[in-house]
């Protein structure tokens, strides 16, 4: 099956909860990949989005490890909504 992968920056300027996350996260910009894999239909094709997955720590944060934790894209969307909100 043929996919994709997009990247994004979350910025948080807050501490934030996210489902996928074992503790609250501190604030700072975050790296997120979205996976789509194509959908055909006939003649037409698209993409939809199979996964979510934000890496932890924040990108100014230095460490020698990075996690990719699976998160709900559209938690996310809330969490950065409501920080930017704020």
């Amino acid at each position: 099956m043929i996919g994709r992968t997009t990247h994004t920056i979350a910025h948080f300027s807050d501490a934030f909860w996210l489902g996928g996350l074992a503790a609250q996260a501190p604030a700072g910009d975050y790296r997120v990949d979205h996976e789509w894999e194509i959908v055909e239909s006939g003649s037409q094709s698209g993409y939809r989005r199979s996964g979510s997955f934000i890496h932890v720590p924040s990108i100014s944060t230095r460490s020698n490890m990075t996690q990719l934790v699976p998160i709900s894209a559209n938690e996310l969307l809330l969490a950065v909504e409501t920080a930017a909100t704020m």
